[in-house]
Parts: structure tokens; C-alpha cells; sequence
């Protein structure tokens, strides 16, 4: 089923790009001339629209995989004593990354997490 408020949306673009477009090469179009114009070239690209849907999902889905993969990597210690002497803090309360034996959050984790917005 398509998404209702997305395919109005682009009907309403395209219905709005025809107009100009046309009259641009000096011709001039009814509205409902320009409606099916506009709905003939929607139809014509709707398979590649879908494609490109469905290939965005399959990379936002590789990206999530991808991130917690990362994120069950680089997880704190769970050795207190590795966890101090990989930190080098010398504090009980430091956690090490198991993976690349930094303070936790390491580098790897910080830059995952999303950017701060600015006040």
C-alpha cells in the first residue's frame, strides 16, 4: 500500500512543475491537462521510486546492524582490574572499552553517539 500523504505530496510537486515547465516552452496547458501530465510521469518513475524506498531501508537497516555490532565491541569492562589499568585513571570507578582498552566512552563509541545541538 503506498504511503498516502507521500504520493499526494509528490502528485501535488509534479501538478506544480508542469505548469511552469510547459509554459516555459511557450505552451499552455489546462489543468487537468497538466494533472494527467503530471500523473503520466509519477506512474512512469513509480517502479524506480519503490526501488530506491526499499534500497534505503535495506541501508539504514545495514547501518543499524552495523552500529550495534560496534556497540557490543566497544562495551566497558566487566574486570575491574583491567578496567583500571587500562584506563590508567587508577580509579576503581573507570571503565576500559574491552576492546581498545581506553576510557569509556572510547572513541570509537563518542563518535557513534549523535552530535550535540548547539545552545
Amino acid at each position: 500500500m503506498p504511503d498516502q500523504p507521500a504520493d499526494q505530496r509528490r502528485r501535488a510537486l509534479a501538478f506544480n512543475a508542469v505548469g511552469p515547465a510547459v509554459n516555459a516552452a511557450g505552451y499552455w496547458l489546462p489543468l487537468s491537462a497538466r494533472r494527467a501530465v503530471a500523473d503520466a510521469v509519477l506512474d512512469a518513475v513509480a517502479g524506480e521510486i519503490a526501488a530506491d524506498q526499499r534500497r534505503a531501508v535495506r541501508i539504514q537497516t545495514l547501518l543499524d546492524d552495523t552500529r550495534d555490532r560496534i556497540r557490543k565491541l566497544h562495551r566497558p569492562a566487566s574486570d575491574w582490574t583491567w578496567a583500571t589499568f587500562g584506563c590508567g585513571h587508577g580509579s576503581i570507578h573507570a571503565h576500559a572499552c574491552t576492546h581498545c582498552r581506553t576510557c569509556y566512552p572510547c572513541p570509537t563509541i563518542t563518535a557513534l553517539e549523535p552530535p550535540k545541538e548547539q545552545p
